[in-house]
């Protein structure tokens, strides 16, 4: 074996979490740090972390309020087709004999064609 390839062993480094756990292992390193360990994952200890929730949570929260929406839509369609109290001051007789609502007909280029050829055939 050659000399001075292998790094020294430490029998007593340190290992801390973010928890605030510390172990004395054996290891090349004397001192590393962790995000997480046995004192604090949840399935070592068998607690959940709360989560603010997955794809499905957020989907069913979505179609809840769109859900909601559309119900006061159809509520203001339904109070806007309800009738008014107040009758109608005109009836649809009288605004069409009425000065104001002469409708002036206007013939299609078809119709205007019809009516030369039967002037051409008189």
């Amino acid at each position: 074996m050659k000399k001075d390839i292998h790094p020294t062993y430490h029998s007593e480094s340190q290992i801390v979490c973010a928890c605030g756990n510390k172990m004395t292992i054996g290891s090349t390193k004397e001192k590393m740090e962790t995000e997480i360990c046995s004192q604090c994952h949840p399935f070592y200890t068998g607690t959940t972390q709360s989560f603010r929730g997955g794809r499905v949570e957020k989907f069913q929260s979505r179609m809840q309020k769109r859900q909601e929406l559309q119900d006061k839509m159809q509520e203001k369609r339904k109070d806007a087709k309800k009738p008014s109290s107040q009758k109608p001051t005109k009836k649809l007789q009288d605004l069409a004999t009425s000065s104001k609502a002469k409708v002036v007909q206007t013939k299609t280029s078809a119709q205007k064609a019809s009516t030369k050829k039967t002037k051409a055939k008189e």
